[in-house]
């Protein structure tokens, strides 16, 4: 049984080795040095911590006692991580976080019209199969690559 919840500062350490085990295994081997030391420190629990703290909205998909995915908005309108542990791949996790944040996303009056995210190679196909598409082409910063992709909010 999978549930869904809300993020507190105390889980910032399980939230970062997540988010780190996911980037290691399928996001940073095809960065330069310098973008995979970017990203990963920018997944440090310090980082992690502050946002948690200020301008992030976090959701974690729990089974049992193991944290299957993490999401996290920053507000108003960008997707800033959505990361599915991988034993729990193509299991409905990240469509079930996806599915939360829109969910809070939609009973913000007037919220904004898109979300955006800034997806991975390899996490392009999974961002399509929940409705996003790209909105521009692949962009590199500090050595980070990404594709940036956008979700039209049907109100």
């Amino acid at each position: 049984m999978l549930n869904i919840c809300g993020a507190e500062l105390r889980d910032a350490e399980r939230i970062t080795r997540l988010l780190v085990a996911v980037a290691e295994e399928f996001v940073v081997h095809e960065f330069s040095a310098a973008g995979r030391a970017h990203l990963l420190s920018d997944m440090s629990m310090a980082r992690v911590q502050q946002r948690l703290a200020g301008p992030c909205r976090f959701y974690l998909a729990e089974a049992g006692e193991a944290l299957a995915g993490v999401a996290a908005v920053r507000e108003p309108d960008h997707l800033y991580y959505l990361f599915v542990a991988k034993p729990f791949h193509r299991s409905g996790v990240a469509r079930a976080l996806w599915s939360r944040v829109m969910r809070e996303h939609l009973a913000i009056p007037l919220g904004p019209e898109r979300m955006t995210v800034n997806a991975s190679n390899y996490a392009v196909v999974a961002y399509e199969r929940l409705g996003f598409r790209r909105c521009g082409p692949q962009a590199e910063a500090m050595g980070v690559l990404y594709n940036p992709m956008e979700y039209l909010v049907g109100r």
